[in-house]
């Protein structure tokens, strides 16, 4: 995936409470992406303007589950066209008085008029939500993660019709809720379709599964760049890693890691490295 985020800068107008048009979310598919240490979920959605309404809304209200939002890396809406080009909004940070999670304000390319709809893609990426489980395991274990979402599309605006997909890092799977009898089939779990969800509606997703990414993050990071009267430039980066996955149970045996090829399943044995044209 490719970053975006000169395309998305988030203001933040905290002053003001914003009261939502009569919208409504008439079909959401969501993708909740745990095949990494990140979560990556992605929702495509049709958003119309009931007819009869009061009038063309000119913005609409984007609303982020309360129990994920201080782990939010990546926010980013694009409007999804047949023949057009793919094209992205602006939006801003605002509250709404009584309600819990994080809210943006997202404009809309043009006027949304009674009867008509849009069809959008909201992508976020979130970091340290899937935990350890066990948080401690020995050399040879493999480590499992549990991952709490929303079974439901978290949004101020009623939704007709919505499912969900849960794709895995693996298809070694320790357990996962059950609501509306979902469906699996190797690392995938597909919840849905889901009728009728009133607004602001939350329901706790839980997965508990194998998950042998490498856990990485970066504690600390120093740049420097020397620019030379000749027009050269040379950049020099000095990182401070952390392992932040499962931790390591007992010794580490060296001979067992070269001798065995499972041992130490979970532990780091490489990473990449990003340009910054490009999304890890």
């Amino acid at each position: 995936m490719e970053p975006r985020f000169a395309y998305f800068f988030l203001s933040l107008c905290l002053g003001g409470v914003l009261a939502a048009p009569e919208l409504v979310n008439e079909e959401v598919k969501r993708t909740v992406d745990l095949g990494t240490h990140l979560a990556k979920v992605t929702a495509e959605l049709n958003l119309a303007n009931p007819a009869g309404g009061s009038g063309s809304a000119t913005t609409f209200l984007l609303a982020l589950d309360p129990g994920l939002e201080s782990h939010l890396a990546y926010l980013g809406v694009q409007v999804k066209g047949e023949e057009e080009e793919e094209s992205t909004l602006e939006m801003k940070e605002t509250k709404v008085k009584g309600k819990s999670g994080k809210f943006f304000t997202v404009k809309l390319p043009s006027p949304l008029a009674p009867g008509a709809k849009i069809r959008l893609s909201i992508e976020t990426v979130f970091t340290h939500v899937l935990q350890p489980y066990p948080t401690h395991i020995t050399q040879a274990e493999k480590q499992f993660v549990v991952f709490e979402g929303n079974h439901y599309f978290y949004s101020p605006y009623p939704t007709k019709t919505q499912t969900t997909r849960v794709k895995l890092a693996s298809r070694n799977v320790e357990s996962y809720t059950k609501l509306g009898n979902p469906s699996r089939s190797e690392d995938m779990i597909e919840y849905g379709p889901f009728r009728d969800i009133p607004p602001y509606s939350e329901d706790i997703l839980k997965v508990h599964y194998e998950n042998n990414s490498p856990f990485l993050t970066i504690t600390s990071m120093t740049r420097v760049i020397e620019v030379s009267h000749w027009g050269n430039i040379a950049v020099e980066e000095t990182v401070d890693l952390k392992h932040t996955g499962a931790v390591l149970k007992g010794p580490f045996s060296r001979y067992d890691y070269q001798r065995q090829p499972d041992s130490g399943i979970s532990s780091v044995k490489s990473f990449k490295v990003c340009t910054f044209k490009t999304w890890c």
